[in-house]
């Protein structure tokens, strides 16, 4: 598990290590036979774009950066459609790209980025999380149901050809008192 770990904003001097972050997740998602992340896609600039835009969360062990994830309080607009329902229409959380650096798979990095956006929705008075994540991503579902979240349906993210545009779409109801 993790020891010296706390979590920050990411800044611009850390972009370089936060990609090898990313190309260590396009690897491992390659090899699990998805099309997630394929395409080039989470890259320098959505880096750049997401830490400019005081979005982008990094979990540190010690000095090293061992995850990554994008909270932000607005609302996503490929969530406006669902094959199927959200829990409720409050406002709500949501996350994107969540990814671990390959020496710390299985660690607890993704479970300790998601309670850390817990955390935030509290103290936002937000009581909702939402995510989507690519059907062969089995790991971060089977994630999500020990959390907590309920599959909710299927967003279409309209992404370009060859590439899957359709994601479980996730949500949870957070109590304000709980805590994991």
């Amino acid at each position: 598990m993790l020891n010296n770990y706390h979590i920050k904003k990411a800044q611009l001097n850390e972009i370089d290590k936060i990609n090898i972050i990313y190309d260590d997740a396009k690897k491992l998602l390659k090899a699990s036979g998805s099309d997630q992340w394929q395409s080039g896609y989470p890259n320098h600039t959505t880096i750049k774009d997401d830490i400019l835009n005081d979005c982008l969360y990094i979990l540190l062990d010690g000095e090293e950066i061992i995850g990554v994830a994008y909270i932000n309080n607005k609302e996503e607009k490929t969530y406006l459609e669902i094959d199927g329902s959200w829990l409720n229409d409050e406002p709500y959380l949501v996350i994107h790209r969540i990814a671990t650096r390959k020496d710390h798979y299985q660690k607890g990095v993704a479970r300790t980025l998601l309670t850390y956006a817990e955390e935030i929705a509290r103290a936002q008075g937000i009581n909702n999380i939402r995510l989507d994540t690519h059907k062969l991503n089995i790991s971060m579902q089977s994630l999500l149901s020990k959390l907590g979240y309920q599959y909710c349906g299927i967003v279409d993210l309209n992404l370009p050809k060859p590439f899957e545009s359709k994601r479980f779409a996730y949500q949870k109801v957070i109590n304000k008192n709980e805590h994991i």
